[in-house]
This record gives structure tokens, C-alpha cells and sequence, in this order.
């Protein structure tokens, strides 16, 4: 999601549920900041004093500038890998495709997907084979409703109600619940066999079937270029689809490599019961 959802629907919903306007825009700042905290951005900002001292703090970046993103196409390494999964699964792409005994959700069963994707692949330079590393995998799945979603909203009314920090931890979780909606079926795990596309990807809104996938034309959507390395950083969240999950108004038709069938993607309707779903939590 954008500016317009982390920012500003959160900032309405912060006014509709009773906060006032500095503490609905606190809320809403510290929503969209998750996406803004890149390294480059945290090491731009200065200290500041308070009492004529200054103020010393932890810092960690929750998102990933493109020159980072750029540079670790070239120097991709595991460490670098297991670094952006520790960042984009926990902020972005919420683990949630699991079973669970812990949920009071009785229907969160019935939620978790199957794989049903190919269990071996001949690439040109590795072959792939389906295996314990795709079935973890494929549990990191981003998925609305999961029962880790459940977890964050009840430890944040039940542990941190009323604390110093309570507004900005609302709104960064918020950017946690919005992403489940746009950001489900993808996982924040660098995965060829979980994020990577079958083919084309289309543009149904209104009736078009426009390409938006492949390349840089009109009518394309410019997207990560395929990787020889099935865990690479081409493979990442949505880095094969270009910028489409994001986009509140469209309606695509895809074929992700863990489902034998394609599916077909409504944003503005995902978008908007995210929306009504933040409000209730």
C-alpha cells in the first residue's frame, strides 16, 4: 500500500474510533514511517536534546531503499537474504498461511492454503525440487485474518495500553494489518516456488486486458527481472508483480507458482474491508 492507505485511511479511522486530530496524525505518521525508515532515511536524521541532553535511542530500518535493493541484485548473499526476510516478514508480509491451537478464531482453519504448485522445476542453471525449506516457506505466506494478525492486536490492547509509546505502536501495527490485504500470497521471504509468476499478468479493471507484466512499454508495469537463484531478492514480496498489489483500484489476473490455478485479485474490495477490519481493531 501507498501513502494514501498507511497515511491516510489510518488517519481517518484514528478520527472515526475517537482520537483526536494531533493524536489521529501521530498514529498515522508512525503507520506510514515503516515505510520510510530506510537506512538511508534513519541515518539522515539527527539527535536531539532534551533538558540540554541528548536523547539516545535503538533505531532499525523496516524498509529497504532501491539502491539497496539494486545493490543486493548484484552482491546477493545469504546473510543479506536472511537480513530482508528479517525485515519485510514482520512488517510488510506478515507470516500467515499456519495452522494454529493458540487462535479463538474458529474459522482459521479453514484459511490456510495448500500448496499446489510444481514439486520440481529444470531451470537453466539449478533444478528445484519441492522439500521441507518450500513447506516452511510457504507457511511465511502473507495472509489476512491469520491468527498472528490476532495475536498482535490482543497483545497490543492487553500489554500496552496506556504506555508512553501505546499511539505509535498502534499506528505501526496498523501498517502491519493493512499489508495483510495487499500484500496476501506473497511471502517476505526471498521464494521463487511462493512469489514468482507463471506467465503473464493482466489488467481486468473494467473489462481490459491490458499486459502489465514483461517489460517497460505502455500498459507494462515494470517488475524485478527473473533470477537463475531461487531464493533471490528478485523473488522477494511482490518484486515479480512490479508495483500492482499496491495500486487501489485495480483488478488482476495472475498465475503465482504455488497454486495450479491462477487467481484473480480485487483491490479496492481487499483495500476497503482492510480498512473497516483496522477500524474494529
Amino acid at each position: 500500500m501507498d501513502l494514501d492507505m498507511h497515511y491516510y485511511s489510518v488517519y481517518v479511522a484514528a478520527l472515526y474510533v475517537g482520537y483526536n486530530p494531533d493524536e489521529a496524525q501521530t498514529i498515522a505518521h508512525a503507520s506510514e514511517y515503516v515505510d520510510d525508515a530506510t537506512s538511508k532515511e534513519i541515518e539522515a536524521k539527527t539527535f536531539y536534546l532534551e533538558n540540554n541532553k541528548p536523547v539516545v535511542f535503538d533505531s532499525i530500518t523496516t524498509f529497504t531503499s532501491d539502491d539497496r535493493i539494486a545493490k543486493d541484485f548484484i552482491f546477493e548473499s545469504e546473510e543479506e537474504m536472511a537480513a530482508l526476510r528479517m525485515m519485510y516478514s514482520p512488517f510488510h508480509f506478515l507470516p500467515g498461511n499456519y495452522s494454529s491451537k493458540t487462535t479463538n478464531d474458529p474459522h482459521a482453519q479453514q484459511r490456510v492454503l495448500p500448496y499446489t504448485g510444481p514439486k520440481s522445476y529444470q531451470g537453466f542453471f539449478h533444478n528445484w525440487k519441492y522439500g521441507p525449506r518450500t513447506e516452511w516457506e510457504f507457511k511465511l505466506m502473507c495472509l489476512p485474518r491469520s491468527p498472528l494478525v490476532e495475536a498482535m492486536i490482543n497483545d497490543t490492547i492487553d500489554n500496552h495500553r496506556d504506555k508512553p509509546y501505546e499511539k505509535y505502536l498502534i499506528g505501526a501495527r496498523m501498517h502491519v494489518l493493512m499489508d495483510t490485504w495487499s500484500h496476501m500470497y506473497y511471502s517476505g521471504s526471498p521464494c521463487w516456488s511462493v512469489n514468482d509468476v507463471f506467465g503473464n499478468v493482466y489488467n481486468t479493471t473494467r473489462g481490459q486486458k491490458a499486459l502489465v507484466h514483461w517489460g517497460l512499454g505502455p500498459g507494462c508495469e515494470f517488475c524485478a527481472p527473473a533470477n537463475p537463484d531461487y531464493y533471490s531478492i528478485a523473488y522477494a514480496g511482490h518484486a515479480r508483480m512490479g508495483h500492482l498489489p499496491d495500486y487501489p483500484w485495480i483488478t488482476f489476473n495472475y498465475h503465482p507458482q504455488w497454486s495450479k490455478d491462477p487467481i484473480t485479485k480485487v483491490t479496492s474490495e481487499a483495500f476497503l474491508t482492510g480498512f473497516t477490519q483496522m477500524i474494529t481493531a
